[in-house]
């Protein structure tokens, strides 16, 4: 019986042992800064208004985030769509490839009102409250 317990307490702790998420969006910067194309979408056009493309600027972007206070908090229901930002990187360069051929999308960060953001990156869609200064600047990019 003993033996039994141990071996339902290893595959416990195994499984469990990935399933570690952030609750602050502070480790997602480096994810953002890799981007090296972000398109501006405001809710309800169909196609981006503002691209982001040199480094300064998504540097800039990132910086204006101020991901260390953002807090993991559920979306309201009610929840109005300002727009969005999808964030594009280069294809993997193949070997026999001269230069990579284009780009792919890679995450997706929707502003809503009252503070709130959806941040998609690799599958995994987390939401967030953030503070007002974050908001006005992404707000500003969709102005």
């Amino acid at each position: 019986m003993n033996k039994r317990l141990w071996i339902w307490f290893l595959v416990f702790m195994l499984l469990s042992g990935g399933c570690q998420v952030r609750e602050d969006a502070a480790g997602y910067g480096a994810d953002i800064k890799k981007a090296q194309e972000i398109a501006v979408i405001p809710f309800g056009e169909t196609q981006e208004t503002k691209v982001l493309t040199e480094e300064a600027e998504i540097e800039a972007f990132a910086q204006g985030l101020e991901l260390e206070t953002w807090v993991w908090k559920p979306l309201p229901d009610q929840a109005a769509t300002l727009g969005t930002f999808c964030f594009s990187q280069a294809e993997t360069q193949k070997l026999w490839q001269s230069s990579p051929e284009k780009l792919r999308q890679v995450g997706v960060l929707t502003l809503y009102a009252g503070g709130y953001v959806r941040l998609t990156l690799h599958d995994l869609t987390l939401d967030f409250a953030i503070g007002e200064d974050a908001a006005a600047h992404l707000a500003g990019y969709l102005a």
